[in-house]
């Protein structure tokens, strides 16, 4: 059976993605232009870690398509994290990225604030309600 995250789904990567997911090998997977989730071939991760990284990247997809813009702020430990890679400057997709890790449990959200954490609940529970449609 397919399992679906918040309404999306994952597919394998294309060629070009593998060959990208290659010389990228630290990124465990991303939210498709054509809105599915793809994996990296080549991580190492477990089922229950690659389980993270579908919620993380099926969140992402959401606020995409529904064009949600995060009403948070993010700390500086935050914004520090993110200089010098693809989501510096882009200020939307990394309050998504955050409200998207903070629901994965991932680590790298850094020091999560209560706001951004009832902000990212609230998020879930959209995505949530979305998908039961």
């Amino acid at each position: 059976m397919i399992k679906s995250y918040f309404g999306y789904f994952s597919r394998k990567p294309v060629q070009e993605e593998i060959l990208w997911f290659k010389k990228n090998q630290s990124i465990t997977g991303y939210a498709s232009d054509d809105g599915f989730i793809v994996i990296n071939p080549f991580s190492t991760l477990n089922k229950k870690e690659i389980a993270a990284v579908c919620i993380n990247e099926a969140l992402r997809l959401f606020m995409r398509d529904h064009k949600i813009n995060p009403k948070i702020k993010l700390t500086k430990k935050q914004t520090n994290f993110f200089m010098g890679t693809a989501y510096e400057g882009k200020i939307i997709e990394t309050k998504q990225t955050i409200v998207a890790r903070i629901i994965a449990g991932d680590p790298s959200a850094q020091d999560v604030t209560l706001t951004q954490r009832m902000v990212a609940n609230e998020i879930c529970r959209l995505a949530v309600k979305n998908a039961k449609k």
